[in-house]
This record gives C-alpha cells, sequence and structure tokens, in this order.
C-alpha cells in the first residue's frame, strides 16, 4: 500500500502537485488532484491496516479476555473510520469526476468532507497513542524475559511519534477545503501523512526482529510471535 502510495503521489508531482493552480492548466490541475486521491486513498488503507497489524499481534500474546475484546475493537472501530473516511472522500459530490476536475460543471456536493476527514485523523491518531500505552500493560505480566518484554514495549511506544505526526496531519487537513489551490495546498498532507505511516511501519515491525535475530544467530528467544 505503501508502495502504491509513493506511485501514485509521484504521478500526481509529474502532473502539477505541489505548484499553485495559477501556475497549472484546468488538464493539470485535474490530473494531478486526481492522482493525488488515489495516493491518500493508499496511504487511508495502510494506516487501517498497521494498526491492526499490531492489535493482532498483541492479541496473539495477550492472555486476558477482556484485553482481547479491546484489540478486537481497536481494529473493527479503526477499520469502519479509514473505510468510511475513502467512501465520504469519493461520494461527497456528483458526478465523482467533480471532485478533482473543475472543467466538470453542474457538481453538486451533500456535505463538507473535511469535517469528516479531520474526524478520521484524529481518531486514527488517538490509536497510535492508545496502541503505544497498551504494550505496557498487556505484557508486563507475561513470563518472557524482561529484556524481550522491553524489546516490544518499546518498540510500539515510538506509536507516540506516529500519534504526534498524526495529530499535525489532522491539523493540516483543513486544508483540503482549498480546492482552487488544492495542489499545493494540501503538500503538508502528503508529507504527515507519509510519515505518520512509515514511522507506523517502524513501529509494527520491530517486535519481530528480536526473534527473526534471534533465530538467524541460533539463539534462542523466550517469546516467538510467529
Amino acid at each position: 500500500l505503501f508502495i502504491f502510495y509513493s506511485l501514485f503521489i509521484t504521478l500526481a508531482s509529474f502532473h502539477g502537485l505541489g505548484n499553485h493552480a495559477a501556475d497549472l492548466t484546468l488538464k493539470q490541475f485535474a490530473t494531478s488532484t486526481k492522482w493525488e486521491l488515489m495516493g491518500q486513498t493508499s496511504n487511508i488503507l495502510a494506516i487501517a491496516t498497521r494498526k491492526s497489524s499490531v492489535a493482532v499481534f498483541l492479541i496473539r500474546i495477550v492472555n486476558v479476555k477482556w484485553h482481547r475484546w479491546m484489540l478486537h475493537g481497536c481494529i473493527i472501530t479503526t477499520s469502519v473510520v479509514c473505510v468510511s473516511c475513502i467512501i465520504f472522500m469519493f461520494t461527497q459530490c456528483t458526478p465523482v469526476e467533480g471532485i478533482w476536475d473543475l472543467r466538470v460543471k453542474d457538481t453538486v456536493c451533500y456535505f463538507k468532507f473535511t469535517t469528516n476527514a479531520i474526524f478520521s485523523g484524529s481518531y486514527t491518531a488517538a490509536m497510535d497513542f492508545w496502541l503505544a500505552v497498551v504494550p505496557w500493560f498487556v505484557l508486563w505480566n507475561l513470563r518472557i524475559k524482561q529484556k524481550e518484554r522491553l524489546t516490544i514495549s518499546i518498540g510500539l511506544s515510538l506509536g507516540f511519534l506516529a500519534g504526534i505526526c498524526g495529530i499535525i496531519r489532522a491539523v493540516e487537513l483543513n486544508a483540503i477545503s482549498a480546492k482552487s489551490d488544492y495542489p499545493f495546498a494540501t503538500v503538508p498532507i502528503l508529507f504527515w501523512g507519509s510519515t505518520e505511516l512509515l514511522v507506523c511501519l517502524l513501529c509494527s515491525t520491530l517486535p519481530g526482529l528480536r526473534p527473526f535475530y534471534k533465530k538467524i544467530t541460533g539463539g534462542n528467544s523466550s517469546m516467538d510471535p510467529y
């Protein structure tokens, strides 16, 4: 999903993303905005699947029932929020081409998508903080080595950085209401969105690196998440 995100944003850049609308033709504006929206779709899906992957990792090692329900709730609510955000993004106006193409006449918009986008960004940022705190409570009483417990907890706690990036991204989402200068105004959203996702990917892969390292070096690990 991040590869798709990078591909779509690169295509948008080739067609004028990052430039003021006054410096673009209407065709360039429409094409760059369309590819950018595709990139944002990939980013939103990647954020949802990343948070779900961390929750699934924790579900496999927790031994308290209500912890499992709590993590399942994180997966379900985050998925619903992110998928609904994508649906609202592409159903806010009729015809759908009017969302990115200023040449389409008689475009009718039914609601202000900016509000939904800010809510979704804020909720996913809150989940980053929540998933960064939960491991300390979930893992503390597990019968695993102290070093491994700390490695996992500290690694997942990097989600605080992702949460900070998510907050900044949520604030920057106000820029999507600037439809007349969309290719230029939304650049900070793309920057902080990709930064949040990369930090999230780092957090979700760190817990598996120690068992992997132990396996390839012939050592023993008291916990194998796989």
